[in-house]
């Protein structure tokens, strides 16, 4: 079999693989083969990302217990596609750009709740990260529901925050109930009842010092 030197690392290989790197092996110049194989690896990709968000709607239960487990393949790159969807949503509705600042305290009181509350399931703290990525990378795009039907109602109407916070809500205790599923059904529920007032108390706090420093609406301003 010929011997090769990957154009990526240096490193020689034999096959149509760097067993170093991955990097395909790649003729001196671009051709209808090489052209093919970067089509399908795209869609391959599109396919991943599709596969996560309708898994995480319909099946996230599957989902997490795959990854965690090791099966990672047909996913998403959680990381990536909580950047995606801060993206995308800022892409739609570049007013929500000023609450980007409280994504990182969300992430890490989800985190937390998670490992205390539903720790029989005995996922570990770094499980736990990759969890409430996936989690929260879905509540933004929930988000952007709301905020979409606030734009389109009557001024000083609450129908889109309020239909946002049900779906929110919703989708936590559906999420929760599939993820932490060695826990007792009703005592999930409640403690998936309880974690979005943790969270809504913790918005009505920053959204108080907000009032009295105006920081998020500073940030707003920028964009």
């Amino acid at each position: 079999m010929e011997t090769l030197t990957c154009k990526n690392c240096g490193v020689e290989f034999q096959g149509n693989f760097c067993g170093n790197c991955g990097q395909k092996k790649f003729d001196s110049k671009l051709n209808f083969k090489m052209l093919s194989y970067w089509i399908i690896d795209s869609l391959d990709y599109q396919t991943g990302l599709i596969n996560t968000f309708l898994s995480l709607q319909t099946k996230p239960g599957v989902l997490i217990h795959d990854f965690v487990g090791g099966k990672t393949k047909s996913y998403f790159n959680p990381f990536t596609y909580l950047i995606l969807s801060l993206s995308f949503v800022y892409f739609v509705s570049p007013s929500t750009a000023g609450w980007y600042i409280l994504f990182v305290p969300i992430l890490f009181i989800s985190i937390m709740y998670n490992n205390i509350a539903f720790r029989r399931n005995r996922y570990n703290l770094f499980e736990n990260v990759i969890i409430a990525l996936l989690l929260n990378s879905q509540i933004l795009l929930i988000w952007l529901i709301g905020d979409l039907l606030e734009n389109i109602t009557p001024e000083g109407s609450a129908i889109g925050p309020r239909i946002m916070i049900i779906l929110m809500w919703m989708y936590i205790i559906y999420f929760n109930w599939k993820v932490f599923d060695k826990e007792k059904r009703v005592i999930n529920i409640l403690k998936s009842i309880i974690f979005p007032f943790v969270m809504v108390g913790f918005l009505v706090l920053v959204m108080e010092l907000d009032n009295q420093f105006n920081i998020i609406s500073t940030i707003k301003g920028l964009f």
